[in-house]
This record gives C-alpha cells, sequence and structure tokens, in this order.
C-alpha cells in the first residue's frame, strides 16, 4: 500500500467530503492511468475508486494506492456524478464517459434515497398518483393509447399520434428516461448520448430536485429498475413539470418515457 501526497486541486469538486480524506485506488487507475470503472462508498465512509480488474488475489494490497480525494476528479470531473453515493453504495461503468449504474441488492432506488428514505418514497407515491389523473384526463380528451402510429421528432420536440377514423393528435415532448428489458436499467434521458440536450430539460430539473434533497435515484446516471420504476421516474418529471401526461413509447427492448404538454388535433 503506497501513499501519494502530491497534490493537484480538481476544478469541479462535488464531494461533501474534505478535499484531502485520504481514499483508495488501485495502481491500474493511478500508476498506469487506467479508468475508473467501479466505485464504492463503504459503509464505514471509505471510497475505493477502481479500474474493474480483479482486486481479489493475495498481493492485491501491495497494489492499492492511498491519495487525497481531490486527485481523483482531479484526473476525471464526471467522478463527480458519484459524488453523492451514500454508504454501502457501488456504482460501475463500461468505460469513461459511458453512464453509472448501481450494481448490487441495494440498488433498488429506495435504498439509494436519504438516510430516512420515507420522503422520497412518499414523493414517488404522490406523483404516481397525480400522474394517473392526468393520465385519466388526457385519455378522456385525445385516447392515444388506440393510436394506429405514433412518431417523434427530437429536432422538432414534437410527439403525433395518427388514427384510423379521427384527426392526427400532435403534443409537444420532453425525453424523461428509459428502461431496458433486456438489462433491467433505468437510464435518466441527460446521461444518454442519443437524447438530444434540448429535450433533457424535464430530465434535469428532476436531477436538480434529487441533488438538493440527496435522493441518489433522481440524479444517478442509471440504476437497476423494472417497469415499475419507469412510470414512477416518469410521473416525477411529468409532476414536477405540470405535464399533461406521459407516454412509453416501446421499441427493441427499450421502453422510453415522454412527458407532453400542449396537445392539438392537426385537420
Amino acid at each position: 500500500m503506497h501513499n501519494h501526497e502530491d497534490h493537484e486541486a480538481a476544478e469541479l469538486f462535488l464531494f461533501a467530503e474534505d478535499r484531502h480524506l485520504r481514499v483508495y485506488a488501485c495502481e491500474n487507475v493511478w500508476d498506469k492511468g487506467a479508468d475508473v470503472l467501479n466505485v464504492f462508498h463503504d459503509e464505514d465512509g471509505d471510497w475505493q475508486f477502481l479500474c474493474g480488474g480483479d482486486h481479489d488475489d493475495d498481493e492485491a494490497a501491495e497494489r492499492i494506492r492511498i491519495l487525497c480525494l481531490d486527485h481523483i476528479p482531479a484526473r476525471d470531473a464526471s467522478i463527480n456524478s458519484v459524488s453523492k453515493l451514500p454508504r454501502g453504495g457501488f456504482a460501475v461503468r463500461s468505460s469513461k464517459g459511458e453512464p453509472w449504474f448501481i450494481r448490487s441488492d441495494e440498488a433498488r432506488y429506495n435504498g439509494l434515497a436519504a438516510a430516512d428514505p420515507m420522503p422520497f418514497v412518499e414523493h414517488v407515491r404522490q406523483s404516481a398518483d397525480w400522474l394517473r389523473r392526468r393520465q385519466d384526463a388526457m385519455n378522456d380528451r385525445f385516447d392515444i393509447r388506440h393510436s394506429k402510429t405514433w412518431h417523434y421528432d427530437q429536432d422538432t420536440a414534437l410527439f403525433t399520434f395518427t388514427f384510423e377514423d379521427r384527426p392526427t393528435v400532435r403534443a409537444d415532448f420532453q425525453s424523461i428516461g428509459s428502461f431496458s428489458t433486456r438489462t433491467s436499467t433505468w437510464l435518466w434521458s441527460w446521461a444518454n448520448e442519443s437524447v438530444d440536450e434540448h429535450i433533457t430539460q424535464d430530465a434535469r430539473r428532476v436531477r436538480e430536485l434529487g441533488l438538493e434533497r440527496h435522493w441518489a435515484p433522481l440524479w444517478l446516471d442509471g440504476w437497476q429498475a423494472d417497469e415499475v420504476d419507469g412510470w414512477e421516474m416518469a410521473a416525477i418529471g411529468a409532476r414536477l413539470s405540470n405535464a399533461e401526461g406521459c407516454y412509453r413509447a416501446v421499441h427493441d427492448g427499450i421502453q422510453k418515457y415522454d412527458v407532453l404538454r400542449n396537445f392539438r388535433h392537426i385537420d
């Protein structure tokens, strides 16, 4: 185990801990410049920043480096995305620039919310109830559930629904996030490179709420989830933006959740 005292100040530092807190990194990350792909925030408060390789052999301790926390975001500012990872949390990504995901039994978002998760659970419940009422009102007027086809255009931020026997319906939309049935993960739209930034503004407001209230599911790029989680995250986004409703578009194993407003009929 080796200490590193040289210090390079990070321009962006979002961790709650002191910049000079001693943390652990593997030799591949510190000595060889490998990307940090695994982050552990231990129950005792320690942080570990690892390359994603195998560190379980007898000589693992000799390959651990001790350094100031500030070194980590100084080298890679994207590490700030997991700066609010709660104790006991584990974040993983496939490569630098890719979204972070929670990969543990504690990944369920109730376990990721603040030390007392009940306010978050209640917020989810209220948002889901709110969205059900909005969905009923939206479908009473436009009944987009029974559209023949649907199409969305990221450039114009317009969602269009066509029907067999009545006028086309169009609405403005914002992308909230998506659920993958293949990987059972939720991904916020602002962390998805395939989604244009201008249609992620409502989702970014959700992220700000999460950072403000320390609700990790709302600011973490992605996490293990199910379809119910998708609707609940969409409900939070819809409620926060006062949208008229939400639509789930399903294609090739991806369930895409968008919030809708400004409905109108198109002749």
